[in-house]
């Protein structure tokens, strides 16, 4: 989450941009409906859409190298241009035929500048949604973010459900910080490794379980303000991106290997979040084990493609090996029962299954004594707790899912009450769809791909859980 708000318009001297900012500001305002349910509505509501949309296409191929200047104007030009791209698609008429969505040049040449020259996706991303969504009211004397201060600024819908949704992903951003401090001392005191540091680690790690429960409480507080019917029939379809759509998405006046990329572009996600991405790789959970793909990467290493730069950059220099806290951990435990075997006071020394040398220090004190196999038993417990808490995170994920994208699947689209002679259709959702069919807006198959990463997270234990009986597991 950016410590420096994001620009809510671009600045009035970049006179020729703000050709974007107005297309945006009627498209937002016009209250359009989505296209797929026009058929529900007034004809005027169709005629409201196009009319928007020719205006679009109207647009000049505008010149965003002036955007370069500063990295702020850069992700508001993103932002901007990700918001008309996703109005424009979602607001037209289904074809009689199935044909390609065009995605005008005024729009499409801007928009890949732009996304090359900020290192992410031409497509709606978490960041445009959540990191770069977001301002605090005027009143406020303090300009840094915090939790209760925060508001966002561009919504599809202009319903409260859709900014609460938003403003759950940046609560969870804002209290993760306090997750990313544990994470960055724990890994200064993997490199000191001695006793003093194994204490220190294991106060560390205790923190951070409470710090991780915590956003779970802000993630399952999104069912305060946001309906799920809502969300998932107002909000959710306009993140839709090109492997959601049957119709393919064609960019005007890009090149032929561009255009083939963002063919397989998906939609914003959770997935996007370098937060718990950073969590995962920090507490070594794997989620690349038995899951038969050889070395075709996993659905949450491609997602790391719409994250902004840095943030993948994070990623790269948290997965180095050279401190890995799991490792660590396992290194502990494995010196712990040479203590219980044998009980001679020697330092012990990681096996080369761990790939660690730990310092003599650390495995003379861990070792030898009641001190040491008490700080030994703590760290691991400590450890435990923190992936308990990440798996906790996880269950509550699958849960939110299930009750707002799961379970609206599978009941009929009842529309918000208004005025009889608009009604036309209530089109009835598939009581008979699978868990398996429905689909997260990354493209996956949501809730088999939710308890994929959470079993994922128990294995990552050094002490797991028994299964319940007839669980399997």
């Amino acid at each position: 989450m950016p410590t420096k708000a994001p620009l809510t318009r671009l600045p009035a001297d970049l006179e020729e941009l703000q050709a974007w900012e107005r297309a945006l500001d009627e498209g937002l305002s016009l209250g359009m409906k989505l296209g797929d349910q026009l058929s529900m509505y007034h004809p005027e509501e169709t005629d409201k859409n196009e009319r928007w949309r020719a205006s679009i296409r109207a647009l000049p191929i505008l010149d965003a190298s002036p955007l370069h200047s500063d990295i702020l104007l850069l992700r508001r030009g993103h932002h901007v241009l990700v918001f008309l791209m996703h109005l424009y698609i979602h607001s037209a008429p289904p074809p009689p035929e199935p044909t390609p969505h065009i995605i005008p040049a005024c729009i499409a040449v801007p928009l890949v500048h732009i996304s090359s020259q900020l290192g992410i996706t031409p497509i709606l991303t978490y960041a445009d949604n959540v990191l770069w969504n977001w301002h605090i009211p005027k009143g406020h004397a303090l300009e840094l973010p915090t939790e209760g201060r925060i508001r966002s600024h561009t919504l599809f819908s202009g319903t409260l459900d859709e900014e609460h949704f938003y403003l759950t992903s940046a609560r969870i951003e804002l209290r993760g910080v306090t997750a990313l401090g544990l994470m960055r001392s724990t890994l200064d005191e993997l490199f000191v490794g001695d006793a003093t540091a194994v204490r220190r680690i294991s106060s560390y790690l205790t923190r951070l379980a409470s710090v991780i429960d915590e956003l779970t409480e802000i993630l399952m507080a999104v069912r305060e303000a946001c309906d799920p019917a809502v969300f998932y029939h107002q909000v959710r379809p306009w993140f839709r991106g090109a492997t959601s759509d049957n119709r393919g998405w064609v960019f005007e006046g890009v090149d032929a290997e561009t255009a083939a990329k963002v063919s397989a572009l998906s939609g914003p996600s959770a997935g996007q979040s370098s937060l718990i991405h950073a969590l995962d790789v920090f507490l070594g959970v794997d989620h690349e084990r038995g899951e038969g793909r050889g070395a075709e990467p996993t659905f949450l290493t491609k997602m790391e493609q719409f994250m902004p730069r840095h943030h993948r950059l994070f990623l790269q220099y948290l997965r180095k090996p050279h401190r890995h806290l799991r490792e660590f951990v396992l290194s502990t435990h494995a010196a712990y029962s040479a203590h219980i075997i044998n009980d001679r006071g020697m330092p012990w020394y990681a096996s080369s299954s761990t790939g660690m040398a730990p310092r003599a220090s650390l495995w003379q004190t861990a070792a030898v004594g009641e001190s040491g196999v008490k700080a030994v038993t703590e760290l691991q417990a400590a450890y435990d707790a923190s992936v308990a808490a990440l798996k906790r995170f996880r269950d509550g994920h699958i849960k939110i899912a299930t009750l707002y994208i799961v379970n609206q699947a599978r009941k009929p689209f009842v529309m918000q009450p208004q005025p009889l002679e608009t009604v036309v259709v209530q089109p009835q959702a598939d009581p008979e769809l699978t868990t398996e069919a429905i689909k997260g807006t990354g493209g996956t198959s949501l809730v088999p791909f939710l308890k994929e990463c959470r079993d994922n997270t128990i294995r990552a234990m050094v002490h797991p859980p028994s299964p319940p009986p007839g669980t399997g597991r």
